[in-house]
């Protein structure tokens, strides 16, 4: 819990797919008094999810329709996360930013 302590912001894709003590989980940390940290749900039907646990839906401030990225656009925010996707072309933008996420932080990354 002291980690939470600082401001941050917690991401969490394919919310969709948490299950309901997971939510109520996070329902707990959001309500802890000693959590400084934002929550984005992300994922198609996130919204859905939410409707099982009404006390964490509450909560919501507000809701995001974020489009899917073009193949540009994926390799400009790759960029931006990792200097090791500086050279990255559009022909290889084509993969789940999660996947990329997870080689850059493999062994011997920085």
């Amino acid at each position: 819990m002291n980690a939470l302590r600082q401001p941050r912001v917690l991401v969490l894709d394919e919310a969709q797919r948490l299950p309901g003590p997971a939510l109520e989980f996070l329902r707990g940390l959001w309500d802890h008094p000693d959590t400084d940290t934002a929550l984005v749900l992300a994922g198609a039907g996130s919204e859905r999810a939410l409707r099982r646990v009404p006390a964490l839906a509450s909560r919501v401030l507000t809701w995001e329709l974020v489009p899917r990225l073009s193949q540009r656009e994926v390799a400009t925010v790759m960029a931006a996360f990792h200097s090791l996707w500086e050279d990255v072309t559009r022909t290889m933008s084509r993969g789940w930013t999660s996947m990329w996420g997870t080689a850059t932080s493999g062994p011997g990354r920085s």
